[in-house]
Parts: structure tokens; sequence; C-alpha cells
């Protein structure tokens, strides 16, 4: 069989390509490796509101990542019922998530007018890391970056 140009050709750029994208998946596999590798803590967002009863929180949203690999994105949930708590002298809401060390963390909602709210980032649900009040019928918001692990 006689080897042309025209075969050549195809061949040559089918083996350039190759050699092109073999680092570039190398590096996006190692990039994952060491994002999978990256501390994270479990993560809690709380808004709780004064009074017994439970209350309609509105514009409710918080910095949610569903995986190390992933980076954090505002997840708008909208409208949330609180709970009230035991002892009934408030009423809650919690999101659960993650947080990789040095990233963000946000929650932010907006209580019924007349009532105040309360946020809190918690990490392994013992460790707050912000908290704030809003004054009656205003949005509060809590935002901090996730600490370093203890040494």
């Amino acid at each position: 069989m006689k080897i042309t140009a025209s075969r050549i050709r195809p061949l040559a750029l089918t083996l350039g390509a190759a050699a092109l994208l073999i680092p570039l998946t190398g590096c996006s596999v190692i990039d994952a490796i060491g994002r999978s590798s990256q501390d994270a803590w479990r993560l809690s967002y709380e808004v709780t509101t004064d009074g017994s009863a439970s209350a309609t929180l509105t514009d409710v949203s918080y910095l949610d990542a569903d995986g190390r690999l992933e980076d954090a994105k505002t997840k708008s949930v909208g409208t949330v019922e609180t709970t009230p708590v035991a002892g009934g002298t408030a009423s809650k809401w919690k999101a659960e998530s993650i947080v990789v060390v040095g990233k963000q963390t946000r929650v932010s909602a907006t209580p019924p007018a007349g009532v105040r709210a309360t946020c809190r980032v918690l990490l392994d649900d013992t460790q707050e890391i912000a908290t704030a009040t809003s004054e009656p019928g205003e949005p509060v918001t809590c935002e901090a970056t996730a600490p370093e692990f203890p040494k």
C-alpha cells in the first residue's frame, strides 16, 4: 500500500491533537485531586425569630456547595417557615452545607413586619463564626470566612 500525503495529514493531526489534550486532562485530574483533599467544615446556617410562634421568612438565601470539588453558589430558597424551638422562646429555620477552609459563608433572610431575626453560621453545629440580629421586619445577613482547622 502506498502512503500518500492525504493519508499522513489526518494521522498527524490526530496525533498532534492527542499530544495537546493529554497534558490538559492530566492538569484537570491533578486539580480535582488537590481540591478533593482540602479541609472542609460541616456548616449550619440558622435563622431564628423572636417569639414562640412560627414565622414566615422571605428572601432567604445562603451559599451552598454540593461537595469539596464544587464552588459555593448562592442558593435562593425564597420563603420558608420557621419551626418553634423547645422551650417556646424562639422559632428557627436551619440549612446544612459544607465549606472549604478559607472560603466564604453567607446566609440572609427577611422576617415579617414587627419580628426581629437573628442569623448564625456554625461549624460542626458547635463553633459559631458569625451572628447578627436585625431590627424588626428588616433583613439580616451573616457572613464569615471559614477558619483553618485547629492544629
